[in-house]
């Protein structure tokens, strides 16, 4: 008799879901593109989270708590979190001047996630109105930070602060640099350095 071997689940989110061959690729080339990355010499300061005085102008989202997005609390469901960082990035890319399916179809330029974090302050509830404001914290090469602030429109009380890394890889997931035209709205520097008053 063969013995059956079963694929070891993983921890997806709080929940646990097996590692199917497609996503494992997928997971092992993002982790393959951020370790040759980690590897540069000048990476070190890649690897030091930047500060807020650093970061670049903000852009607003909001977004409405449904029913689906509570847990049996009645709170909204911690996971939540991320989908909104990725609704807020997507829009504040969009502000930029161009979208993240541009990104992907006009240069082939994917930006994977690497490392995602949410510190919860306060819950959300059932048909909250949340402001999800999102900033480029910084922009180096290959790599791209975002910083995240969700915001109760109510009372304007801090629901959480997240940040994402990302690595910017082409579609067979070897880092690539950030085109030009991508580079120049997205860095923090240059949006400091426009608004910096004329002597």
């Amino acid at each position: 008799m063969t013995a059956v071997r079963r694929r070891r689940p993983i921890a997806y989110y709080g929940k646990s879901r097996q590692l199917t061959p497609a996503r494992g690729m997928v997971a092992s080339a993002s982790c393959r593109a951020w370790e040759l990355v980690c590897m540069s010499e000048s990476s070190k300061s890649l690897r030091t989270p930047p500060s807020p005085e650093e970061y670049g102008p903000a852009t607003e989202t909001r977004v409405r708590v449904r029913y689906a997005e509570t847990d049996q609390m009645g709170v909204v469901y911690h996971a939540n979190y991320f989908v909104w960082f990725e609704c807020g990035r997507v829009e504040h890319l969009r502000e930029r001047g161009f979208s993240y399916k541009d990104m992907e179809k006009e240069d082939r330029c994917y930006i994977a996630v690497v490392d995602a974090r949410c510190r919860f302050k306060a819950p959300a509830r059932y048909d909250d109105v949340v402001i999800i404001r999102t900033r480029v914290a910084r922009q180096r090469g290959v790599v791209l930070h975002f910083a995240y602030e969700a915001i109760r429109e109510s009372d304007g009380e801090l629901l959480a602060t997240g940040e994402t890394v990302h690595v910017v890889v082409d579609e067979k997931f070897e880092p690539r640099t950030l085109p030009e035209k991508y580079a120049t709205e997205l860095d923090p520097r240059h949006h400091a350095q426009a608004a910096a008053p004329l002597d």
